[in-house]
């Protein structure tokens, strides 16, 4: 099973009922959606950061959060696929989602990119990634 089909009745219910018009993508486990190991050797294999040193919040998802860093590596590949990772990842910030609420950045969560698709980016600052 694969997309929506693998997520229960409750859930769908769930993200429906709490988050503006979500979109829901099918993505191939293994290849796409891949476990914390094979997201941290994707990582490693770009060679975004310098002397290979990753980010510290990125690192302890990849030693403690095997979720967070599987989701990482479905972003990653995504950037990949638009052909952005080379120019996203090596200026992103990384910083812990409980962080971010004092953070001086923009967060480009999904309901920050839909404001920005509705608005066409219109008046939006330039921001880095967070």
């Amino acid at each position: 099973r694969t997309g929506a089909a693998c997520v229960s009745k409750c859930t769908q219910k769930l993200v429906s009922a709490h988050l503006h018009k979500p979109q829901i993508t099918s993505i191939a486990e293994g290849e796409e959606f891949v476990d914390a190991n094979a997201a941290m050797e994707q990582t490693i294999a770009g060679d975004y950061f310098k002397e290979g040193e990753i980010p510290e919040v990125l690192q302890a998802c990849f030693d403690k959060k095997p979720l967070a860093a599987s989701a990482w590596g479905a972003a990653l590949w995504y950037m990949k696929h638009l052909l952005l990772d080379s120019k996203l990842v090596p200026g992103a910030r990384f910083d812990d989602y409980g962080n971010l609420q004092h953070s001086a950045y923009m967060q480009l969560d999904g309901q920050a990119l839909g404001e920005c698709q509705g608005q066409k980016c219109r008046n939006l600052p330039s921001a880095r990634m967070g």
